[in-house]
């Protein structure tokens, strides 16, 4: 078993984005040592800093970073209060003359048994602040707020969030910076609390690796030191020096022995226990997280043994010879050796490595250099496909190997099969049936499970990436080493250049991982290594764009994800960029946007999308379609849906990689031919369709709403045909956008099983068509003409989506033409005396931007009746689980839901035999 302090490190990793906080302005100190002076930092205050390891780690930093210029030199004091600080401010920090002092001594003067007050402690603080700056009125003072304290530790110090918030009231007053790691820690006890307790098992003092983990890296964040650094440099474990030699009952002896080591952790126990009963209870633990973690019986308290026993493990990281003593020369070899496994890619360490474009990122790169290891841990075989659960490895980085899991399926037909890897979406995981799927219709895949949550029932997590973590965070993996997924480019712990670079970034390390998957492929002996493809779902679909330039491939489709410009906002509007912090944003347009992609890749193209999805605007589709150098590209998507292909789009998909792939014709027509122009207030959208026998349908949207997710598209309702050309008219408004596409349903010549269900048709979309005033001005949707009316079904549930056959969603209350000033909603439906409705409504008010997502409102009712009955709502029947009120023009999507209260089975509104439930809503006055 690990040790909890190896074991902390791993735990508290998770945590890293959260811990290095973004700090105010450079400090003086660095940008002094960047103009290349001479600099003398002094630390002062308690044991936090006397025996704190990020000292030297701060030392050792900046010595690395600025050679030669910085001297740190340790002013504190074990034990010592402010009242120390006045008597020693002389001796310890003045007589250095520093041009940098950092100051904390309120976690001791928070100590009950002193009695100083709150008011001594910052009369004290202020005159420290005056003598320095009477000595050097340019010198840089830094006040710090350092950890909690649990157990005795915590209860000898009832006030300390009062001193605490003195040292932050007091930066504030004076125009001092303040390095506040409290919250950090907290959030540690909180959330990880064994992982606290392994950083500071003591209950008060961090030790080394709480220090590198938590302390150094927000300190560095906060005083503006970004160069690359390694902090882990320094061996230095002066915590654990002073805890062991203290545990000597023998003081003649340097060795610290077991029973001294488990006797000290007892003292700890016996001194929390201040009602002397043999249990802690919830007051003398100080932490709900920690005391729930302990309590291992669940009976509300903690007992001696349970607190004791999340300890033993600690003497063994010492005691290395397993002696049973912990020797001098043990207690300095706490730091485990780096590896020295060679990694798969040499850090970059100068901006001058850095790459111009992402075909020289991955020029440098070859994704079959190094041996795959494959294993397999489990094999099942059904309708003639073999599917097995594998791991293969991704590389080696930071010395440690990554590997991933993933499900190859193929059919057992004993050739060399067409064959694609499949890449998931955020939250998701590989499918075992997916693959099964695929192996049915003639491809072999490997579905890679790159988020690492588990797969079958009686196996583990396979995925491991060791010391990197290209992941979304613990939510989803639970070995993550950050708590969310890493889009910029700055060097952390985790990130394989330790300086500002695009490869530090989480999608490059996923894109690798496909390229790897890639090599897996075409190493089988079932696979045409010729005739392989890259398919996934939304972040899968970014990780396809990324992918597509690698020369095996033959052809692509990314569903829902991959698309160009994410550092733009919509027209006319301060919402829709979606890219954050990168800090060089012409290096992320140039390496990691799809916009890097798409102009160099020269094979077919399908993106399957919905019409308002969140991952991939519509115009960027588009727009990134046209980067490409060839016309051989597609678009499918459905209507009113967001994030949701349906089975017409699916279809498209076998069809895709059957032709380009697998060789095999299919007769896919081209992307529909169009035309658009403006004359006066009409502009004209034609389309031409190839294969009009074939043609179901043809269907023309527009919208003049510059928001792609949370937009209304209405359908034009007078389409004129002329020789297999669809043709209308749509009004253009002045300072408005007008957008517009059309949808195309073909029939198949049979119906096409899939996955989940079939289909007998499929749909191609047209190019888009978008006119941008140069004068754009979204206030004039104020003078479009303005109806209450929602929908009559006149036209049954054109306006509207759905998943389930039962739930239907419109964003028609983003309509610019919806009069949305009514008091009340109108609902009316057409009941069945012998068929009561469960009547139900969502909605929700994501993606408007603007801060306007007023959450997520629900109404519900049981409706009886015989014929035609209206339900009239005002805003409070809406409820939500803040209470707010409701605001008809801050709803996005709009969902209603009946469903049969006998039979407690939806009720498909698309049915013939329910079409008529639904007869209107409308926004109307109230009375």
């Amino acid at each position: 078993m690990k040790s909890p302090i190896t074991y902390g490190l791993t735990l508290l990793l998770i945590l890293a984005p959260s811990l290095s906080l973004k700090g105010a302005d450079t400090s003086t100190l660095i940008q002094n040592l960047e103009a290349g002076k001479q600099q003398t930092v002094v630390t002062f205050g308690t044991s936090l800093t006397a025996v704190g390891a990020w000292v030297d780690q701060l030392a050792v930093s900046l010595e690395q970073a600025y050679p030669g210029q910085a001297k740190v030199i340790n002013g504190a004091q074990g034990g010592a209060n402010s009242d120390w600080g006045i008597k020693n401010i002389e001796e310890k920090v003045l007589k250095h003359q520093p041009d940098t002092v950092l100051i904390e001594f309120s976690v001791n003067d928070a100590v009950g048994q002193r009695k100083t007050t709150v008011e001594h402690a910052k009369a004290n603080l202020n005159s420290m602040i005056d003598q320095l700056l009477a000595q050097n009125e340019q010198c840089e003072i830094i006040l710090q707020v350092m950890n909690p304290a649990v157990g005795h530790t915590s209860t000898r110090r009832p006030q300390l969030a009062e001193f605490n918030q003195m040292y932050r009231d007091v930066a504030k007053e004076r125009d001092l910076q303040l390095i506040d790691h409290y919250p950090n820690w907290q959030r540690v006890l909180d959330e990880t609390p064994l992982t606290f307790l392994a950083y500071v098992p003591d209950t008060i003092h961090p030790m080394r690796d709480g220090a590198l983990n938590v302390i150094t890296p927000h300190l560095f964040a906060e005083i503006g030191l970004t160069k690359p650094t390694r902090p882990e440099k320094s061996v230095d474990t002066p915590c654990w020096k002073y805890l062991l030699h203290v545990m000597r009952t023998d003081k003649k002896s340097p060795d610290t022995n077991k029973a001294d080591f488990d006797a000290y952790w007892l003292t700890g126990f016996t001194k929390s226990d201040l009602d002397g009963n043999g249990s802690l209870n919830a007051a003398e633990i100080a932490s709900p997280a920690l005391l729930a973690k302990l309590d291992t019986d669940k009976n509300g308290t903690v007992e001696q043994a349970e607190w004791t026993g999340s300890f033993p493990d600690l003497f063994s990281a010492f005691d290395r010879n397993g002696d049973q003593v912990i020797s001098q020369l043990e207690k300095t070899r706490l730091v485990l050796p780096l590896s020295d496994s060679p990694d798969s890619l040499a850090p970059y360490t100068d901006a001058s490595q850095l790459p111009k474009d992402a075909r020289e990122m991955w020029g440098s790169y070859d994704p079959r250099a190094e041996d795959l290891d494959v294993k397999v841990h489990g094999e099942w075989e059904a309708d003639g496909v073999v599917s097995r659960l594998i791991t293969f490895k991704v590389g080696t980085f930071k010395g440690v190997d990554s590997r991933i899991s993933a499900y190859y399926c193929f059919p057992k037909n004993g050739q060399k099969n067409p064959a694609f890897v499949w890449s998931h979406g955020g939250g998701q995981r590989a499918d075992r049936n997916r693959g099964h799927y695929f192996g049915t219709q003639g491809f072999a895949t490997v579905d890679i499970n790159w988020l690492g949550r588990p797969l079958e029932n009686d196996t583990q997590d396979l995925t491991d990436w060791g010391k990197i973590d290209p992941t979304q965070g613990p939510g989803f993996y639970k070995k993550a080493l950050r708590k969310h997924f890493k889009s910029d480019f700055q060097p952390d712990k985790h990130s394989v250049d330790p300086i500002m670079s695009p490869r530090n970034s989480n999608w490059f390390m996923l894109a690798l991982a496909g390229r790897r998957a890639l090599t897996f492929l075409e190493q089988q002996p079932e696979v045409d290594a010729e005739r392989l493809g890259f398919t996934g779902f939304s972040m899968g679909g970014t990780i396809t764009s990324m992918t597509s330039i690698d020369p095996r491939l033959k052809a692509v489709a990314p569903f829902v994800g991959g698309t160009a410009y994410l550092w733009e906002n919509y027209a006319g509007m301060q919402t829709g960029g979606v890219i954050r912090n990168i800090k060089d944003i012409e290096l992320y347009q140039n390496t990691i946007d799809p916009a890097a992609y798409w102009p160099h890749v020269e094979i077919p193209v399908l993106f399957i999308t919905s019409s308002n999805d969140f991952h991939s605007a519509q115009e960027r589709i588009y727009r990134s379609m046209d980067m490409l150098p060839h016309d051989e590209w597609r678009v499918t998507g459905n209507v009113h849906a967001n994030h949701g292909p349906g089975p017409e789009q699916w279809v498209v998909l076998n069809h895709w990689f059957h032709q380009y792939l697998g060789g095999k014709e299919q007769n896919i027509p081209a992307t529909p031919p169009s035309t658009f122009s403006i004359e006066g207030n009409t502009a004209s959208f034609a389309v031409t369709p190839e294969q009009p026998e074939r043609l179901q349908v043809v269907e023309i949207y527009y919208s003049y709403d510059p928001n792609s997710v949370a937009r209304f598209w209405r359908r034009a309702e007078q389409v004129e045909k002329a020789n297999n050309t669809w043709t209308a008219q749509i009004p253009v408004h002045a300072q408005l956008p007008l957008y517009t596409y059309a949808l195309c349903r073909y029939q198949l010549d049979a119906e096409q099983p899939l996955e989940r269900g079939s289909t007998k048709t499929f749909v191609l979309c047209s190019d888009d068509h978008t006119h941008i005033p140069s004068d754009i001005d979204l206030a004039q949707y104020q003078s479009l003409p303005k109806t209450g009316l929602v929908d009559d079904f006149a036209n049954g549930m054109q306006n509207w989506s759905s998943r389930n056959g039962s739930s239907y969603k419109t964003y028609k209350f983003q309509d610019p033409e919806l009069d949305t000033s009514g008091a009340k909603l109108a609902v009316t439906l057409n009941l069945k005396a012998d068929q009561p409705i469960l009547f139900g409504i969502g909605t929700d008010s994501k993606f408007l931007g603007g801060g306007r997502d007023q959450g997520n409102f629900h109404h519900g009712r049981r409706l009886d009746g015989d014929g035609e009955t209206t339900v009239l709502l005002s805003p409070s029947d809406f409820k939500s689980k803040d209470e707010k009120t409701i605001e008809w023009s801050k709803i996005s999507t709009f969902t209603i839901t009946l469903t049969d209260a006998n039979t407690r089975q939806g009720l498909d509104l698309s049915a013939p035999e329910h079409a008529s439930l639904l007869k209107r809503i409308e926004l109307v006055a109230g009375e």
